[in-house]
C-alpha cells in the first residue's frame, strides 16, 4: 500500500530568522511531507540578510 505524503509550505520571515539554521529546519519538516513551496519574506537591500543569499539557491528557496 502507498503511503501518502503531506504538502508542506515553508514561509520564513528572513528579518528575523538565521540562515544558518535551514539545514535543520528543512530536515526535521521532511519527516512530515514534503516541502514544496518555500518561500523567505524579507528587506533583500538589507545588509543583514547576505547570509540567505547563497542558502536561497542551495535550497531552490524563493525570495520575497
Amino acid at each position: 500500500m502507498e503511503h501518502s505524503r503531506e504538502t508542506i509550505a515553508m514561509l520564513i520571515d528572513a528579518d528575523n530568522s538565521p540562515s544558518d539554521k535551514i539545514d535543520f529546519i528543512l530536515s526535521e519538516m521532511a519527516k512530515y511531507g514534503v516541502v514544496n513551496i518555500r518561500r523567505a519574506y524579507g528587506n533583500w537591500k538589507s545588509h543583514s540578510l547576505k547570509g540567505w543569499e547563497n542558502k536561497l539557491h542551495d535550497y531552490a528557496i524563493r525570495p520575497i
